[in-house]
This record gives C-alpha cells, sequence and structure tokens, in this order.
C-alpha cells in the first residue's frame, strides 16, 4: 500500500500544472527514489518541494511570471535542479549534506527573475547561469563546507545581470564567468584557506568582475579577453596567496590586483591591447609585484607596495607612449624596470626607505643587469630617500631622458 500511494505520488509529480494563483506543495521521504518532474505554467503560482533521504533526483520548472517556488533537500548524493522560464519569477534550491549536486538557471529570454542556490556540506557541486539573451537577473550561489565546487555563469547576449558567489570553507573551488554579457555584476567570495577561484569576461563590455579572497593559500584569477570598458578586479586578504589579473585584445579595460599580508604574489598583465590600466598595490612584507605590458599603446601599469623586502617589477615591450609606475614605501625593498622597443614610454619610480635598490633583469643580456629602456622619446623620473639606496639603469635610443633624486628621508 505504501509503495502504491507513492507510485501515486510520483505519477502526479510528472504533470504539468496550468493557471493562476494556484498552489502547489510536494514532499518525499526515502533513498534512490527517481526524479519528480514539477511543472508549472502560467502566473502568480507557488510551488514548494520537500525531499529527505540519499541519493534522490528531482527537477522543478516554473514557466509563466510572478511565480515563487523551489526546492529544499536534505540528505547526501542527491541531484536536483530547478529552472526558470519567462519573467519576474523567484526560484530557489537548498541542499543540505554532502556530495549533491544541483543546478538553478534561468532559460531563454527570461528576465527580471530571482534565481538563488544554496549548499551546504562537503564535496558539493553548483551551478547558476542566465543564457540566451537573458537580461536583469539576480543569481545568487552560495556553498559552505570543504572541497565544494561551484559555477557561475552568464552568456550568449545576457545583459545587465548580477551574479554574486560565496564559498566558506577550505579547499573549494569557484568559477565565474560572463561571455558575451554586456554590462552585468560578476562577485565572487570566497572565505577560508586553501581556496581556488577565477572570474573571467569574454567578448562582454561595461562588464564588472571581482575576486575576494580572505584566508591563506589561496589562488585567485579575473581576466578580461577581448572587450572593451571591463573592470576586474582580485582582493586577497591573508599570507602566502597568489593573485593574477589579465587582459588580452581590449580597449579601455581595468584590471587590479590588492593584497594585504605577508609572501604574496601579485601579477597583473595586458597583451594586444590600448589604453587599459593594470596595478597590483600590495601592503606586507616579503611580497613580490609584477605589472607587465605587450603588444599595446597608451596602457599604464603600476606597482604599490607597502612594508619592508618587497621586490616590484614592470616589464612593458613593442608598445608605444606607455606608463608604467613603482612605489614602494619601507626598507631593504627592491625595483625593477624593463621598458622595450617602444617610442615615449614613461617610467616613475619612488623609493622611501633605507637599503632600496633599482635594477633590471637578472639575465638582460647584452644589457647586463641595469634596468633598462630601449627605443626613443622614452623618460625616467627615479626619486629615492633614505640611506644605501642603490641605482642601476641604462637607456638606449635618441632623444631619452631621466631624472633622478636621492636624498634624506623627509
Amino acid at each position: 500500500m505504501k509503495n502504491l500511494l507513492a507510485s501515486l505520488v510520483a505519477v502526479a509529480a510528472f504533470s504539468t500544472a496550468y493557471g493562476q494563483n494556484n498552489s502547489l506543495s510536494f514532499s518525499q521521504n526515502g533513498n534512490g527514489n527517481q526524479a519528480p518532474v514539477v511543472t508549472q505554467k502560467g502566473s502568480a503560482n507557488t510551488g514548494s518541494i520537500l525531499v529527505s533521504g540519499d541519493n534522490n533526483s528531482v527537477f522543478f520548472e516554473q514557466v509563466g511570471h510572478d511565480q515563487k517556488g523551489g526546492i529544499a533537500i536534505t540528505g547526501s548524493g542527491n541531484n536536483a535542479s530547478v529552472k526558470t522560464d519567462h519573467y519576474q519569477n523567484e526560484t530557489f534550491l537548498t541542499q543540505v549534506g554532502n556530495y549533491n549536486n544541483g543546478s538553478v538557471y534561468a532559460l531563454s529570454r527570461s528576465d527580471h527573475n530571482k534565481i538563488s542556490l544554496n549548499q551546504s556540506g562537503d564535496g558539493n557541486t553548483g551551478t547558476a547561469y542566465a543564457t540566451n539573451y537573458s537580461d536583469n537577473n539576480r543569481i545568487s550561489l552560495t556553498q559552505s563546507g570543504t572541497g565544494n565546487t561551484g559555477f557561475a555563469y552568464a552568456y550568449l547576449r545576457s545583459a545587465h545581470n548580477q551574479i554574486g558567489f560565496t564559498q566558506n570553507g577550505t579547499g573549494n573551488f569557484g568559477y565565474a564567468r560572463a561571455d558575451n554579457s554586456d554590462k552585468s555584476q560578476i562577485s565572487l567570495t570566497q572565505n577560508g584557506d586553501g581556496n581556488n577561484g577565477s572570474v573571467t569576461a569574454t567578448n562582454s563590455e561595461k562588464t564588472r568582475l571581482n575576486l575576494i579572497q580572505d584566508g591563506n593559500y589561496n589562488f585567485g584569477f579575473v581576466n578580461a579577453y577581448q572587450g572593451e570598458d571591463n573592470q576586474a578586479s582580485l582582493s586577497q586578504i591573508g599570507n602566502n596567496n597568489a593573485g593574477y589579473a589579465h587582459s588580452s585584445v581590449g580597449i579601455n579595460n581595468e584590471t587590479s590586483v590588492t593584497q594585504l599580508g605577508n609572501g604574496n604574489l601579485g601579477y597583473a598583465y595586458v597583451a594586444n591591447g590600448s589604453n587599459n590600466q593594470f596595478s597590483v598595490t600590495q601592503t606586507g612584507n616579503s611580497n613580490t609585484g609584477y605589472a607587465a605590458a605587450e603588444n599595446g599603446d597608451l596602457n599604464w601599469g603600476r606597482v604599490t607596495q607597502t612594508g619592508d623586502q618587497n621586490r616590484a617589477e614592470t616589464h612593458q615591450s613593442y608598445g608605444s607612449q606607455n606608463e608604467a609606475s613603482i612605489t614602494q614605501v619601507g626598507s631593504s625593498n627592491e625595483a625593477i624596470l624593463y621598458q622595450r622597443a617602444g617610442p615615449l614610454n614613461t617610467a616613475t619610480v619612488l623609493q622611501e626607505g633605507d637599503g632600496n635598490r633599482l635594477r633590471g633583469l637578472e639575465a638582460d643580456a647584452p644589457y647586463d643587469t641595469r634596468a633598462l629602456q630601449l627605443g626613443s622619446g622614452n623618460s625616467l623620473a627615479l626619486t629615492q630617500t633614505g640611506d644605501g639606496n642603490t641605482v642601476q639603469f641604462r637607456q638606449f635610443g635618441n632623444n631619452n631622458t631621466a631624472n633622478i633624486t636621492q636624498g634624506p628621508l623627509n
């Protein structure tokens, strides 16, 4: 009798409900149950699916507008999916347990929807996205636990979307991406140690990417590729983190790495683009910061470091009218400058403290280890304040200028 009732419920669950102002409620207890597929079509409907057990599959879809509903599932090894079609719907998926798989998404041309996925436990996988001309959606993905994997997307000309992605715990991997998605905002926040995060925009314009990591031994990567007027920022708080910000084949993009702590590595890179800004800002000791540009004009790269025994490098090659800036406040810092094969480049270096040094690459034959500007119409402005500072510098080309100032601390 019990199995018969369960079968009747399952059959009903596979049906589709049409209409307005309807309310649907479904619950299931047990293990290894297969997909109650619930679909609501119409307007102003509500739906709720409650599942308890392991290794179950459940799917819920709302088609129409002004609908609210979702799935709450407790247990391990479950698979659940929630999708919305059309506009102004609110859908959710909540999973509590380990090794679950969950997804929430807005289908083609779905606008002004609110979609959320929340997973608590270890080893879970979550996916949230908006696709194919779906605009003005708000999508959130939250994972709490260890060893979780999450993906958040906006793509195929989906514009003005907001995606918020948060992971709490250790050893998590998070990936957020905007592809052919203009004027969207995507943020990934990871709290804990040993996390890996990546945020990317491809063929997008005026999109904002943010990656925030709070903890130690984290790896972060932000990338703006083939687009215009994008902003990609990476912030890391903690020690021994590695952060990379990259922009290529685009114009007017801004990429930045900001790190607070000791022993961090920050790298900002621009390739095959123009009018881009890229920066590394580090506060702490024994940090290393790189800012590099290749094959582009009118790019501006800067490294700013506050603390002792830091190392800053800026490389620019095969471009013109590029600007490089290094600022170091502290003692025993080292700055490395390399500008090559481009006219009208400028470099500004400020070192404030004792025992600082400006030099070039270690193996820059035949130019030895002196800081280098190669080309015509280049300029250098160097200021060192404090005692025991050194300069190693060389210029090759015509109409170059250099102003070097050394003096006591103010």
